[in-house]
């Protein structure tokens, strides 16, 4: 009976210490201000967890069973089945465990969530979601910012426009499952997250996701805000970006930045423009852009901040004799191409609104394939960049012939462009025949874009 207790008393021992906080945990405070939440948020981008990684405990491994796991084999990633949550021996797939996430429990997206929101606030998210997939089991540490069991496009925008950095979205996918994500930033066309698991094994992205394409995705939604959230911090208009006229009587478009400027046209109400530039003139601050195929410039206090400016999206691309060490537009193009010789395919995909890089202002996930194709069909040389918004392969040429350059462009930005460049020899052999005579002068070798003075030697019948 003795024993019987005791082992009843370890048993609620053990349940109790689970839900405490690892005595390992660091002490997070809560962030100080806006500033500080960003700059926590940056270092966990940056970190071991971070953009580009994987939440598994041996990032060089996939999400496979711990070998010394008895009966348990191959992957555990879709399969959980005894999955122990509270400890990271099971499988690879990490487990936010209390010592990174204050109390124990959960994996993949809604285990990083955890990890994320804890490092970020120092408080304990819930360990758990409730059973319709997109609200939590306890609002302990949060508030609701807002939620919908009915999403759509702009019940999306509505809803999220709300959202603050570090904001939680617990979210039920339209295929039924459910999936959690962290919020970076919010503009007029989409919202920027910060999730685990969105295109598998524990993958951790950073990923902008328009408000239709949100709709799309998930048919419900709660937002949650951490109680000890420092505040937004307040964001200065940026350009490029779209504002939207709110005056009533239009908006002068004028030749210049300044009222002394002749007006060009009157923008209605709510028309949205492209702004590509700002300055201040006159106590006013002012945009360029353009209307009816009219450019000028236009007073931005008449106007509010929409959001970013979707791109004029450009590809440039190339064959050139320079690669390594130089800039892209240190590499110009080359019109001629010979045997044995070290040429370089490049490519640049930038904004034709500013001229920058498209991952200068838009952060886009995408890759870029590039190939060198033999006559003969097969590839010479291939490499796949991602998000770089421009680089090169190098290769070189044995055999004269007509060769293919091939771009191939997946993810945010599509597409598959050919260009065909014909090798010749580097180097040419001018053989003599004296049609049966003697004397026949030497062979000669010519070199492909030097100049070479033929033989006058003289030779006998």
């Amino acid at each position: 009976m003795k024993i019987k207790r005791i082992l009843s008393l370890l048993l609620i021992l053990v349940i109790v210490f689970a839900a405490l906080p690892h005595p390992n945990a660091l002490a997070l405070s809560a962030p100080s201000s806006a500033s500080e939440l960003a700059s926590r948020f940056s270092s966990i981008k940056s970190g071991t967890y971070g953009t580009g990684k994987s939440f598994r405990n041996n990032q060089n491994l996939s999400c496979t069973f711990n070998s010394s796991v008895a009966g348990r084999s191959g992957n555990c990633h879709n399969g959980h089945v005894g999955f122990n949550f509270v400890n990271d021996s099971y499988c690879n797939c990490k487990v936010a465990t209390a010592d990174i996430a204050g109390t124990a429990g959960g994996i993949q997206c809604f285990g990083y969530a955890r990890y994320v929101f804890y490092q970020l606030f120092g408080l304990s998210l819930a360990t758990s979601y409730g059973a319709n997939l997109y609200t939590l089991s306890s609002t302990t540490n949060v508030t609701s910012v807002g939620s919908t069991s009915s999403n759509s496009s702009s019940t999306a925008q509505t809803i999220l426009s709300k959202a603050w950095m570090g904001d939680i979205i617990q979210a039920k996918t339209s295929s039924g499952g459910m999936h959690t994500m962290i919020v970076e930033t919010v503009s007029g066309t989409g919202v920027t997250v910060l999730d685990c698991n969105y295109s598998g094994q524990c993958s951790i992205t950073t990923r902008t996701i328009a408000w239709s394409s949100f709709a799309s995705s998930y048919k419900a939604f709660t937002i949650y805000r951490s109680k000890n959230h420092p505040g937004q911090a307040t964001v200065e208009r940026p350009t490029p970006g779209v504002y939207q006229v709110t005056t009533s009587s239009g908006l002068t478009l004028r030749a210049g930045a300044g009222t002394s400027y002749s007006s060009l046209a009157i923008i209605p109400l709510n028309t949205k423009l492209n702004v590509t530039q700002k300055v201040s003139a006159g106590g006013y601050t002012w945009g360029k852009t353009s209307y009816n195929g009219k450019e000028g410039w236009a007073t931005l206090e008449y106007t509010t901040y929409v959001g970013p400016m979707e791109p004029k999206l450009q590809i440039s691309r190339w064959v050139s004799e320079k690669g390594q060490g130089y800039q892209w537009n240190q590499a110009p193009e080359a019109t001629s191409f010979v045997t044995g010789k070290q040429y370089y395919l490049w490519y640049r995909i930038f904004d034709g609104n500013t001229n920058k890089g498209i991952n200068e202002d838009y952060k886009w996930n995408y890759q870029v394939e590039l190939q060198f194709i033999n006559p003969n069909g097969s590839v010479l040389y291939s490499y796949k960049y991602g998000n770089s918004d421009n680089n090169w392969i190098g290769s070189s040429f044995n055999t004269p012939g007509a060769y293919k350059c091939r771009w191939i462009v997946t993810g945010d930005v599509n597409g598959t462009y050919d260009s065909n460049i014909y090798v010749v020899s580097s180097t040419y052999t001018i053989a003599y025949n004296a049609n049966g005579g003697s004397g026949t002068p030497a062979s000669q070798t010519k070199t492909n874009g030097a100049a070479l003075k033929l033989s006058m030697a003289e030779h006998s019948q």
